[in-house]
């Protein structure tokens, strides 16, 4: 099995609240669920067990549909309570016409009673079912796990993922986009499910996670992944580019959808919520609503609730810039991801003519767009370095992604 530990965009200008708040309801639901579904269980068995039982002494009755979902259910056994025995009595005599209808009625009310244990169950409630097409589910149902392993994986998904989407798009699109990726998978897993399948609620975040996953596929396509794994009992771990790994998670769940339908995994709405993440990601990169969402974020962490950046703009129109660059290198220190933070620096740094703090700004600029995917802004101001013969103060890593960037950019240029 492997695990993604973490990747190199595991960082944001400032804290995800919205990730973090869906992490903490989730874990703060998760006692009152697990607590509730035992009770739901009990109270299921019980009624199911019940309707069997009478239909195993009346096996001239006819059952309905009510218990057609619980024959393979591993808590019930219900198989076996309907399986003939080998030592067991002849089966009764179908009597008189009016005590069958007496005891047909009787069938009928005992699955009555385990329709409505079904339905007044909290995954019935707040899960999706597609049978039912319940639209309160739509919304509900990813806050509802169904153990401590499906949480926390899901949940750790999340945050891989979720904490750069949130950053880059904001605390009002992110959710919307992430609400209606678990809306969509939901939905698709609904058309991909037949039969009993259709009747049994679909629980759980991984279908929203899987849109936010398809998101970042296209937004940090080539961020490398850090994997975990053990092999001979020692743990291992390695790297690979998400326009590897991501695409690969996809086709085993069309996979597993295809060979395992019926094991109780929701692998369409993995499929749909993923699919689903592409599109939207794809279609705000070609709109540019990508890049605009982004300064928008950008803008407001500058300049939210710290006027030093204003202060400072102040001082250098005032001829000040020597004082200006102080205050900036220390705003940089606090918030060394933000961009406007360091065209402020380098401004003030150019102003002032301190070449060895205009060289760090303009390094520290070209590896933050390298870093938020803006590679064309990127290569601009590594052209405004070259000119002044300050390359040589980009790091490796960053020359190296520009680099690429640069020969790619000018091959499809050669071929138009």
């Amino acid at each position: 099995m492997l695990l993604p530990i973490g990747h190199e965009k595991l960082s944001a200008r400032r804290w995800p609240v919205v990730t973090t708040a869906f992490i903490v309801a989730c874990i703060a639901a998760y006692p009152f669920v697990a607590t509730r579904t035992d009770a739901d269980a009990t109270r299921i068995e019980a009624a199911a067990k019940t309707a069997v039982s009478y239909y195993h002494d009346h096996p001239y009755l006819t059952t309905g549909p009510a218990l057609a979902p619980f024959r393979k259910h591993s808590a019930l056994d219900l198989e076996a309570l309907l399986a003939p025995q080998e030592e067991a009595a002849p089966p009764p005599k179908t009597p008189p016409d009016d005590v069958v209808r007496e005891e047909q009625d009787e069938l009928d009310a005992l699955e009555a009673k385990v329709t409505k244990a079904v339905d007044d169950s909290l995954t019935h409630t707040l899960g999706y079912v597609p049978a039912r097409h319940n639209v309160l589910g739509l919304v509900t149902y990813p806050f509802v796990h169904s153990g401590v392993l499906h949480l926390a994986f899901n949940l750790w998904f999340l945050w891989l993922c979720g904490c750069n989407l949130e950053d880059r798009w904001g605390r009002l699109a992110f959710p919307s986009f992430f609400v209606a990726s678990g809306v969509v998978a939901a939905l698709v897993h609904g058309l991909a499910s037949r039969g009993v399948a259709n009747a049994v609620p679909i629980v759980g975040a991984s279908g929203a996670i899987a849109g936010a996953m398809g998101a970042f596929l296209v937004v940090h396509a080539r961020a490398k992944i850090r994997f975990a794994y053990v092999l001979g009992f020692r743990p291992r771990t390695f790297e690979a580019p998400a326009f590897a790994m991501l695409p690969l998670w996809l086709l085993t769940q069309v996979l597993w959808g295809v060979l395992f339908p019926n094991d109780g995994v929701a692998y369409w709405a993995h499929v749909g919520g993923f699919l689903f993440g592409v599109a939207v990601a794809f279609a705000l990169s070609k709109s540019g609503l990508d890049r605009r969402l982004d300064a928008a974020v950008e803008r407001t962490v500058a300049l939210d609730g710290d006027p030093r950046l204003d202060a400072a703009r102040d001082l250098v129109a005032r001829g000040r810039a020597e004082d200006a660059l102080a205050m900036l290198e220390g705003l940089a220190l606090e918030k060394p991801d933000v961009v406007d933070v360091q065209r402020a620096v380098l401004g003030a740094a150019q102003a002032s003519r301190a070449t060895a703090s205009e060289r760090t700004a303009f390094a520290r600029l070209v590896q933050l767009h390298v870093m938020r995917g803006e590679l064309a802004e990127a290569s601009r101001v590594a052209a405004e370095m070259r000119a002044k013969r300050y390359e040589a103060s980009l790091d490796a890593k960053t020359a190296k992604r520009l680099a690429e960037h640069e020969a790619m950019t000018a091959g499809q240029a050669a071929k138009r």
